[in-house]
């Protein structure tokens, strides 16, 4: 196409993103560490400001140290390698369902952490443990619990019961993000 035809194509199209979210549900994907590859979504309804993103990331820490207001976003892919914040009040468009969090927050928002507990009546684990890596389970406070796979590829059957939020497991090996693990508490 002719050099004018691309430009207003180009145009037309950042013009389409700049539209407010459309009734119904919309995925947001925060990036919070590009690095390591690590994001988290979160659902939206048309309408949705910043604020409602940040709330909802603070919401889906089981702890409850994350504050929203702690939390700064940006737009992903923000040009000249600085990003600017997002304004709390923005409306979501479709620029904006996949975003950055700029600077770590303040030390004083990360929880402590502990050593996950060994139950008392189980007593020490079996001497065929891999060390002694323990972990509680965290994620997962508004479905019941997180999702278990039957193998270790994330296309590997669902199985009927989620592993509860609360419960300790001690792994038993660990390949990048999947975990296989030996429940010691909770269902």
């Amino acid at each position: 196409p002719p050099p004018a035809a691309a430009a207003a194509a180009a145009a037309a199209e950042k013009a389409a993103r700049r539209r407010p979210l459309a009734t119904g549900e919309h995925e947001v994907v925060v990036t919070i560490d590009a690095a390591l590859g690590l994001t988290m979504s979160v659902q939206v309804s048309g309408g949705s400001t910043v604020q409602d993103v940040k709330e909802k990331l603070a919401a889906e820490d089981a702890t409850g140290a994350t504050k929203a207001d702690a939390i700064g976003l940006a737009a992903m892919g923000a040009s000249g390698g600085k990003a600017d914040p997002l304004p709390d009040a923005t409306v979501l468009t479709y620029e904006y369902l996949r975003l950055q969090t700029l600077a770590a927050p303040a030390e004083e928002n990360f929880p402590k952490a502990y050593p996950a507990p060994r139950p008392q009546d189980l007593g020490p684990p079996p001497a065929s443990s891999v060390g002694d890596a323990g972990w509680v389970v965290v994620g997962g406070v508004d479905k019941g619990g997180i999702l278990v796979r039957a193998g270790q590829a994330t296309s590997s059957a669902q199985l009927p019961d989620r592993l509860a939020t609360g419960s300790v497991v001690e792994e038993v090996a660990l390949q990048g993000e999947r975990l296989h693990y030996r429940r010691l508490t909770g269902a």
